[in-house]
């Protein structure tokens, strides 16, 4: 009866790279074998392309530390557009949320493969800066009385030639293309929209 032979495992690189280490330990070929759980000829070719391993573990940190980099800073400088935009009274959602991102992403040169506003992204990104989704409870912000005494004159001269009768009180009907009525906003702060 032949013996079972082992099946092969993949080994990465972080393993590799910890192979190399445990073998400038000065751990031999057998003992670093046992430990990881591997073949003696893996932990060998290992040993022989000790540079290659090191080389590779270095780029794909320096990759994956650059990623980390710009991430970061698409998202200060989101947060800070957010905050800006919330203390304005803007209402923000989700998908406005990703879109900004994406242009923030593009403007500073990261590219597309390294960043997706995804929603996962911006569930990590809204627990990480505490920020909910509300309701809009209100309008707050000044009328211009100005502004306000102008319109007054300008719809008495749009009345003329029309009936009383023809003429209705629309209020809010003509905002059926306003700003959304929910908004996300810092967990801690009161969340009052603009006026419409």
């Amino acid at each position: 009866m032949e013996p079972e032979k082992k099946k092969r495992k993949l080994v990465d690189v972080n393993t590799k790279l910890a192979i190399v280490k445990h073998l400038s330990e000065g751990h031999s070929i057998r003992a670093t074998a046992d430990k990881f759980g591997i073949s003696k000829g893996t932990v060998q070719a290992a040993k022989e392309n000790r540079e290659s391993i090191l080389n590779k573990a270095e780029s794909n940190h320096s990759l994956s530390k650059a990623r980390i980099v710009e991430q970061s800073e698409v998202n200060v400088i989101l947060w800070r557009w957010f905050a800006s935009a919330r203390v304005k009274g803007y209402p923000i959602s989700g998908p406005i949320l990703q879109a900004k991102a994406k242009q923030i992403a593009n403007e500073l040169g990261v590219e597309g493969g390294d960043f997706s506003a995804s929603e996962g992204w911006l569930h990590k990104w809204k627990e990480r800066n505490n920020v909910r989704s509300y309701k809009i409870s209100g309008e707050s912000g000044n009328v211009d009385l100005e502004r306000a005494e102008q319109w007054k004159s300008t719809l008495k001269s749009l009345l003329l030639g029309y009936d009383l009768k023809n003429v209705f009180n629309m209020d809010e009907t003509v905002f059926f293309r306003a700003l959304p009525d929910a908004t996300l906003n810092h967990a801690k702060q009161s969340c009052n929209g603009g006026k419409q």
